[in-house]
């Protein structure tokens, strides 16, 4: 089992590049698994900066760069058991308080996984 970080470069009406997106994905069994938290209306998310907005947990669509961060195989399951669970699966948005980075590192500190600092606005590449 591999546990990785992605980062997506987002673009608003798949025009303009915008901010990075942070998701989780887990390779196990030959499968893989990726799973991120989005604004649920794409177009609209710049209003997340001043307002709430409904969020939703998608699976993860495409490639982006990525970087191996457990082969832990019980904090693994741990971090699929959460991000799975009614506890994450987080109805609003917010791009300062309430992202896909917040997300992520929640679940990542209680799977007991260090999560990466200062990504939020400085990619780690």
């Amino acid at each position: 089992m591999i546990l990785k970080i992605i980062y997506k470069r987002k673009k608003w009406f798949g025009l303009v590049p915008t901010f990075f997106h942070s998701a989780l994905e887990v390779d196990y069994n030959g499968k893989t698994e990726r799973i991120g938290f989005y604004e649920k209306f794409g177009h609209i998310w710049p209003l997340s900066l001043l307002i709430p907005l409904p969020g939703e947990i998608r699976k993860e669509t495409g490639e982006g760069y990525s970087f191996i961060i457990s082969k832990d195989e019980k904090k693994i399951k741990r971090v699929l058991e959460l991000a799975k669970s009614k506890k994450y699966r987080w109805r609003v948005y917010h791009a300062l308080f309430r992202n896909c980075f917040h997300w992520r590192n929640l679940i990542l500190e209680e799977a007991g996984i260090k999560h990466p600092r200062g990504d939020w606005f400085f990619r780690v590449s």
